[in-house]
């Protein structure tokens, strides 16, 4: 099974590019500061993934803490059976959250560098399409489309290569 879709590898396999050169291509794609703007993003999304159920799930411990300060005789049962249930729920569903934060986070910054990496090839010479990043090559010039999405195709200056 291809993991590339987890790990944000969006690197072309047809480029066939050495291991030192996907790393420059990452390289250049972190000096570039639009990149930094989606890594933020990442990181602000991936602190807030395991957050709100926290948040909520404390929010009814303490309901449930002053609900027993107050509970009568009869009410007694029914804040039991909350607490058997309701405690475990959440720590179960804490250590799901925690068990999935490193697979978000991953993912998530692949997609932050996605577009860095896609402009760092065009800047080393690769000719790819700036939205989903197929290699362009021997494609006629008066081609105006890429064939994979259709996005326009952007003319190579001479800086790029």
């Amino acid at each position: 099974m291809k993991w590339r879709w987890l790990i944000g590898d969006c690197i072309d396999p047809a480029l066939e590019l050495t291991r030192e050169q996907k790393r420059e291509a990452r390289r250049r794609a972190l000096k570039m500061p639009r990149s930094w703007t989606r890594v933020a993003l990442a990181a602000v999304l991936c602190s807030l993934i395991p957050t709100a159920p926290m948040l909520v799930g404390m929010g009814l411990i303490s309901v449930l803490a002053r609900a027993w300060k107050h509970a009568t005789p009869a009410q007694a049962p029914l804040l039991m059976w909350l607490e058997d249930i309701l405690i475990p729920g959440l720590m179960i569903l804490w250590l799901v959250l925690l068990l999935i934060i490193p697979f978000c986070a991953i993912s998530l910054m692949g997609w932050a560098l996605r577009p860095g990496v896609r402009a760092a090839l065009r800047s080393m010479g690769y000719e790819t399409c700036g939205k989903c990043g197929y290699w362009l090559r021997d494609l006629p010039d008066n081609e105006g489309r890429c064939p994979e999405c259709g996005a326009p195709r952007e003319a190579m200056t001479d800086d790029e290569g």
